[in-house]
């Protein structure tokens, strides 16, 4: 049998519930936030009453979602679908269900420090131990603090915590990460650095993915400045002439796209303010492509989430390093199927909305 069609169920409590053997599983990991899985299986099989919102399907300690969506249909005849859709988030996609409350008496939770530091401050004061003991989630944890990334201010108040961290991980270039421990029964929650598998580095062994190296096919090359800005003016406190401005960037000519910053809730830190929010306005180089596994390079054992690399296609004149961001895995009878996102994507329009409203 299949190892990879073997899904296992278990309660939030790590009880297990059953084993399933599956048609199709498709699971959407990304480096700075929460992804989705999505899983189609007979409805008369063994253990499929189990597929119970809150649920926990897995097929190892990362390949792991909590189920939020069930799903069967009725065609026009009136004959019942033979299969259920199990849909939800995988384990980062607790973070979703929290929000960031500040500490009593205090407008904003501020902290300064390194990045790792800064991320795990605000899941540790509103899942491990928050002041309101009914917000705790028991067996959630933190991995050792490490104290990666650089050091930076960041306050918030009363923002969704997922969508907060992922500011923060796309600011600092480090990435979430959630797994089981099946032995202490807890979820874990860790950052991601990702290896410089780049070809211009000499300490790992490199990756490049090319048609060339037949490893990678159905390519996907994005280079846009639409939405880019590069110099910001940050208004802060005060009123008409007695307004405190500070600016951030120096192009000039046509290269400068200039934006302005509302930050008239701080009256220090303007500058800092101003460069994460430009960073918000990058310009975008995103490569997407298939993965075959016939290449040279294997998932989990040459890459992984996270990791820089290299790409190329010579008839298009590119040859890039660049971050995998996102990786789509399809399990099913026919084997695995990988597709890989790799840099920053255009932001959609439910992303500037999102973004204009914060600002």
């Amino acid at each position: 049998m299949n190892q990879n069609l073997i899904l296992r169920i278990i309660d939030p409590e790590f009880n297990l519930l059953g084993e399933i053997n599956h048609e199709y599983f498709f699971i959407h990991e990304k480096f700075n936030s929460c992804g989705k899985f999505e899983l189609r299986i007979n409805r008369h099989k063994k253990y499929v009453e189990h597929l119970q919102e809150g649920n926990i399907v897995f097929l190892n300690e990362e390949d792991a979602g909590i189920i939020e969506h069930r799903e069967i249909s009725v065609d026009e005849s009136g004959k019942a679908s033979e299969d259920w859709l199990i849909k939800g988030y995988t384990l980062k996609g607790i973070l979703r269900n929290r929000v960031i409350i500040p500490p009593t008496d205090q407008d904003y939770d501020e902290i300064t420090a390194d990045a790792e530091t800064v991320l795990k401050h605000y899941i540790e004061k509103n899942i491990v131990v928050p002041t309101d003991p009914l917000r705790k989630i028991d067996n959630f944890v933190l991995a050792e603090n490490r104290r990666r990334g650089i050091n930076i201010t960041w306050k918030s108040s009363h923002k969704n915590l997922a969508e907060e961290l992922k500011k923060i991980s796309l600011y600092t270039n480090l990435g979430l990460c959630m797994k089981l421990d099946f032995i202490n029964k807890q979820f874990v929650f860790d950052i991601l650095e990702g290896k410089n598998l780049t070809q211009k580095q000499q300490v790992n062994d490199p990756v490049l993915f090319s048609i060339d190296f037949a490893n990678i096919k159905s390519q996907n090359y994005v280079e846009s400045s639409l939405d880019h800005k590069n110099v910001a003016y940050i208004g802060g406190q005060g009123e008409g002439a007695q307004r405190q401005i500070e600016t951030v960037g120096n192009s000039t000519g046509l290269k400068r796209k200039e934006i302005f910053i509302d930050a008239r809730d701080i009256n220090t830190g303007l500058q800092e303010r101003g460069l994460q929010k430009l960073h918000e306005y990058q310009k975008v180089k995103t490569f997407e492509g298939e993965i075959l596994n016939t290449g040279p390079f294997k998932y989990k054992k040459d890459w992984d989430l996270g990791d820089i690399v290299t790409l190329q296609n010579k008839d298009w004149g590119i040859t890039i390093d660049s971050r995998i961001t996102e990786i789509k895995k399809t399990y099913s009878e026919n084997g695995l199927d990988i597709d890989v996102n790799f840099g920053n994507k255009i932001p959609t329009i439910l992303d500037k909305i999102k973004r204009e409203i914060r600002n």
